[in-house]
């Protein structure tokens, strides 16, 4: 049985959008029986305008600094995952294992600023905060192209999607500067940041290919990814080593 160990501490109104988002079928999960009326991208939009609206009924004041974080953990989750499509073609590993861990530092400074904001000063910022905005995986990826088809990897879209979410996820954490104030249009900037990695990673082939999985992985993301986000929480267990993968897992092993 799947735990939904991050589920249970959650305001109930963020509980019941997801319990409703997951209730429903979506064709867009290869799910062809009983599918319903909501596209799976209305369904995304419903939960993450949720997820803010309970996060800043929470705050004592609406913090624009705060709603970025949420939008940071969550993209540095869904890339952690998106890892283990990075490693298996051994592109840029050092590369791309630094971004993480700067994303890591990033949210766990700010999140100290949040309760603080005297931390943000600029003699008071660690070399973490570097701005990373030089990396682009886009770029990357264009640059050693021609090697992976050396290497004869058939469907560079897989590549192609995982090095997308690494760029939107550097865009969402380029916002937190210390010499940089958020606005309205930089948080609209940054949600669709986000939809473009959630796109990339629940319907795109950034951290699974194909159709098998791919409800176990919005699953995943409804129930422990979303309430971790809330939290400002982004240290949970990668899709591909959860329960919810190990299920389908074995779903497939007993279908077989």
């Amino acid at each position: 049985m799947v735990q939904k160990q991050h589920f249970q501490n959650i305001p109930e109104p963020l509980k019941v959008t997801i319990e409703e988002v997951a209730q429903q079928k979506y064709d867009e999960l290869y799910e062809t029986d009983q599918v319903t009326g909501l596209s799976l991208d209305d369904a995304i939009q419903n939960v993450v305008n949720t997820l803010l609206e309970i996060r800043n009924n929470f705050s004592d004041n609406r913090n624009l600094l705060e709603q970025e974080l949420v939008y940071c953990c969550m993209a540095l989750i869904l890339a952690k995952s998106v890892q283990s499509t990075i490693n298996q073609y051994n592109c840029g590993l050092h590369l791309f294992a630094t971004i993480l861990q700067t994303v890591q530092s990033r949210i766990k400074h700010h999140k100290k600023v949040l309760t603080n904001p005297d931390l943000n000063q600029p003699n008071l910022q660690n070399n973490f905060l570097t701005d990373i905005s030089l990396v682009d995986p886009c770029q990357f990826m264009q640059q050693y192209q021609e090697e992976f088809r050396k290497l004869g990897i058939g469907n560079l879209q897989i590549i192609f999607d995982a090095l997308a979410v690494y760029d939107d996820l550097i865009e969402i954490s380029n916002y937190i500067q210390h010499d940089h104030e958020l606005n309205d249009h930089d948080i609209l900037t940054i949600q669709e940041n986000l939809l473009n990695i959630l796109g990339n990673c629940l319907e795109g082939d950034a951290i699974i290919p194909g159709s098998e999985g791919r409800r176990a992985l919005f699953d995943w993301w409804l129930f422990e990814v979303v309430p971790a986000s809330w939290q400002l929480n982004p240290n949970i267990t990668p899709f591909l080593d959860s329960s919810y993968a190990t299920k389908t897992s074995s779903n497939n092993n007993k279908n077989f």
